[in-house]
Formats: structure tokens, sequence, C-alpha cells
């Protein structure tokens, strides 16, 4: 139960950390507020999930699964829109771009609460996993996908429009978002298809992103991500500490 908690709450708390941080040092750079509502969307998210983990009920854990699932896939398109302007916008997003963000997430998040991504969950010893998955449950997984790897290929095209310091800040948040995104489709798609998910495997997903904030958190301090000064780092690592020593 201890362990359910602390890998929820901690990756949680350093998300909405690094997000609130971001975004008030400059609350009119669009990159910083997109930052902050990716970093905030991904804590909800796995808010919702760390409820359905703990119920004992299994309707509110059903609703508690589906709430994750509405609230993750704007995910998807933050992903996609973080792609275009980070670290720098060289130009805006086109069209395409703008469809294959938004029209396949609306659609995900009209059918969230209804058999069509999942029908039913059974509960397990500190987990809620899928008992059936519904017909488009395995399309939104290949879809955020999609997104992410949509992203990272808009991203590397920057290189040769950014200088140094900006390119270790790309390949510092590719490398965070490709281990936490390799943990989670592993844990979320196959194994739950594979009917092998468990508790440890949900647990496996929420601490992945530890790598997310770790490599953003040294990209902020060493490289001065989002145009982060020292003095504002500071309060990063104080933040993290006491959320550290509370949840303890």
């Amino acid at each position: 139960m201890l362990y359910t908690v602390l890998s929820y709450l901690i990756p949680i708390i350093g998300l909405i950390t690094i997000g609130l941080i971001t975004v008030l040092k400059n609350t009119r750079q669009p990159v910083n507020v997109l930052f902050f509502l990716l970093s905030s969307t991904i804590a909800l998210w796995l808010f919702a999930l760390f409820i359905g983990d703990l119920t004992i009920n299994a309707s509110v854990s059903l609703w508690a699964v589906r709430t994750a699932t509405f609230i993750g896939t704007p995910i998807a398109p933050l992903i996609l829109y973080m792609g275009n302007m980070f670290p720098v916008q060289i130009k805006k997003p086109t069209w395409k771009l703008d469809v294959f963000a938004i029209v396949p997430s609306v659609i995900f998040m009209a059918t969230a609460f209804t058999p069509l991504l999942i029908p039913k969950v059974i509960l397990q010893p500190h987990s809620a996993q899928p008992e059936n998955l519904g017909i488009l449950y395995t399309l939104q997984s290949l879809y955020l996908s999609a997104c992410f790897v949509v992203s990272i290929i808009i991203m590397l095209r920057k290189f040769k429009h950014v200088n140094s310091r900006q390119r270790i800040q790309i390949k510092l948040v590719i490398f965070g978002l490709v281990i936490a995104v390799l943990v989670n489709v592993i844990t979320g798609l196959f194994l739950t298809i594979l009917k092998q998910a468990n508790n440890f495997s949900n647990l496996a997903g929420a601490l992945s992103f530890l790598a997310f904030i770790g490599t953003t958190s040294y990209a902020i301090v060493k490289y001065r991500l989002f145009d982060i000064r020292l003095a504002v780092t500071r309060v990063i690592g104080y933040t993290i500490t006491l959320g550290f020593v509370a949840v303890i």
C-alpha cells in the first residue's frame, strides 16, 4: 500500500512542481504555458489512475480509470504542439498538424466514458486492470504513440536551426520522454492486451515519469531550460525535497 502511494505521489508532486515553476517564470511565453499544461495533465492522469488503483469498489474504480483515459487523451496534442514550440518555434503548426492533433483526441475523449474504450475493470491487490479492452483502446494507444514519434521528429529537425545549448535541451527532454513513453506503452498496452498487467506494472508506469522529471530538471539547472535562472532552480530542489519528505 505504501509503495503504491509513494510511486504515484512522488511523480505527481514532481510534475506539478516543474510545471508551476516553468509557467510562473513567464506566463506570457507560449512554450512555458504549454509545458505547464503538459506536466499538469500527466499529473492529473496519474492521480486518476491512483484513485482507480486504491479504491475497493469496482464501479468507482471503472469510472476512475475512464476518467484517467479522458484526462490522458489531451497529452497527445500537447506533446505535438510542445514539439512544435520547444525550445523555439521555427514555424507555425500546419492545418494538417492541427487536424491530426485535435480530431482523434476529440473522438477519444467523447468515448472515454463508454465501453468503446474500457468496458469493465477487475480489482487486484492495490490495482485495477481492464478485464476487456474496447474496440478503440488499442487505436487510442497507437495514436498517443504516433503523436510522440511525430513530436520527436519535429524537435530533431530543429537541430540545424538552434544553438548548442538548445540542442542539449532537446536531447535531455526527448530522453526523459522516451523512457516514460516506452515504459507506459509496455505496461499500459502490451501487458494489458496480454492480460499480464498488475500492480507492479502500474507502478512502473507511474515511476517512469521520474526520468522525464529528472532530465527536465537537469536541463533547467544546467542548461537554463525555459530561460530559468539559478535562483529559481534552487526553488525546484527545495520544493521537490520538501515534497518527498512530506510524502514519506
